[in-house]
Formats: structure tokens, C-alpha cells, sequence
């Protein structure tokens, strides 16, 4: 079995994903990618699969930070607008992320329909995000 969306990376996990890691391995998964959400969540991917054997990175820009929009999360009623740090997407530094990175940066992307941020998705306001963040990089 393979994660293809373990978010290790983000700050919930990040004095434990050496331990989350270990019991998905010993329980049977064979790899896990860490997709991101920005560059810092990009760079933090690329930390965790280093000094990780078969964890691999996606680096990406999520359009929620892109155009940031009062997301949603469940089971909270309040926007939560401001946990949202909008980014723009310079692809010079994300290449040479990707570039420096290529032994653990196994995919790049975070986009697609994203209706738990947005009943609108994201993609949707703004289609070349799904083709841009593949082809700049």
C-alpha cells in the first residue's frame, strides 16, 4: 500500500511524523508522498523525505494560496480566513527547489477540486492554475 497524500508536513505533525512514518511502515505501507501546500510546506516535504527512506516529496502552490478565500474546516463555524498566507508563484525558486531535490521530489502539484476549502472550487475561478503549476515548474 502507498500514501499519495500524507501531509507530515504540516505544523499538526510536526513533533511526531518520525513516529507516524514508523507505524505506517511497520503496518504495512511500502511508501508515502507528501504532497505541499506552499514553498515552506514544499521545503519541509523535501526535509521529511530525506531523512526518510521511501517517502517521497510533491512540491506545489496550492491555489487556496493563490487566491486566498475564507476557507472552511470542519466542524469549525468560523472562517478561518487569516490561517491562509497567500504566496505568488515565482517559479525560478520553486525549479531550483525541485532541481536541488530530484532524488525525493517525486511530483509536483496540489491543484484539482477542492470543495472542502471552497464549495466553488478553487481550480474552477481560475482553470490555468491546474496547467501552470506542472508546466512552470
Amino acid at each position: 500500500m502507498i500514501d499519495t497524500h500524507a501531509h507530515l508536513n504540516f505544523k499538526a505533525f510536526k513533533d511526531d511524523s518520525a513516529e507516524v512514518i514508523r507505524r505506517s511502515f511497520s503496518g504495512g505501507m511500502r511508501a508515502i508522498v507528501i504532497p505541499s501546500s506552499n514553498y515552506t510546506t514544499s521545503e519541509r516535504a523535501i526535509t521529511i523525505a530525506t531523512k526518510h527512506d521511501s517517502c517521497y516529496a510533491a512540491v506545489s502552490l496550492h491555489p487556496i494560496h493563490v487566491h486566498p478565500v475564507k476557507s472552511r474546516e470542519a466542524g469549525v463555524a468560523k472562517p478561518q480566513f487569516n490561517r491562509v498566507k497567500k504566496e505568488v508563484f515565482d517559479k525560478q525558486k520553486y525549479s531550483a527547489l525541485v532541481s536541488k531535490n530530484k532524488e525525493v521530489v517525486k511530483a509536483i502539484g496540489e491543484t484539482g477540486i477542492d470543495f472542502f476549502h471552497n464549495p466553488l472550487s478553487l481550480s474552477s475561478r481560475d482553470p490555468s492554475l491546474s496547467s501552470r503549476n506542472s508546466e512552470d515548474v
